[in-house]
């Protein structure tokens, strides 16, 4: 019963590519949109703001964006408009303090040295970072943990708020906002314990948790 339970959580839970092809790409659509639009809402962004996306993939945040800012995207995977960057190997090729805006959606869980990725994110914002990342905690994560069904999207880091307190202390980064994004992409959700994705607003602050 155990193994059953496996193979059909792991087929229909880990891998959207095993549903129909329509399904799969509206349910990955819709998550998209949820969690930009409520990530664009954490944010004030003034006349020319410079905004970079780091670990853009498609580029598709650039849509929910107003158009006056100005967007720079980055990935590791070499497109028109973006600039490759191994975060795993190489550092961010901009001036310190060069953006008011620095995004890196669903990237930490990917990345080697996240701690040294967080600080290259601070080192070249001069406002806020925003960081996406899964919620080890949401429905899912929890039944392949409990039937100890292996990774298969890439994630070798998991992150719960007391990993992203402890990180932004030693950083010097302010946690300002903290959103979910949904249960389901059709029962949105901004409850830390079962959402889908934990979303991060910090403020670039040299004298955040001085008290603390």
């Amino acid at each position: 019963m155990v193994l059953y339970m496996k193979k059909n959580i792991n087929l229909y839970y880990t891998n959207t590519d095993n549903m129909p092809s329509k399904i799969s790409k509206y349910l990955k659509d819709l998550s998209l949109k949820i969690r930009f639009k409520k990530i664009i809402k954490m944010c004030k962004f003034s006349d020319s703001c410079k905004v970079l996306d780091v670990g853009c993939r498609d580029m598709e945040l650039k849509s929910y964006l107003p158009n006056n800012v100005k967007y720079t995207a980055v990935d590791i995977k070499p497109q028109p408009g973006i600039i490759e960057v191994d975060l795993n190997k190489q550092t961010l090729p901009f001036n310190d303090g060069e953006f008011d805006y620095v995004f890196c959606l669903e990237v930490l869980e990917h990345i080697h040295s996240p701690y040294n990725v967080i600080a290259e994110l601070k080192r070249v914002s001069k406002k806020y970072v925003i960081i996406s990342v899964p919620n080890p905690y949401h429905y899912r994560d929890v039944i392949k943990h409990l039937l100890r069904i292996p990774d298969k999207v890439g994630h070798i880091n998991s992150f719960i708020y007391s990993n992203i307190w402890r990180i932004c202390k030693e950083q010097n980064l302010e946690i300002k906002k903290i959103k979910g994004s949904f249960f389901f992409p059709f029962l949105p959700s901004n409850g830390r314990l079962w959402t889908r994705h934990m979303l991060y607003l910090l403020e670039v602050n040299n004298s955040a948790y001085k008290n603390t």
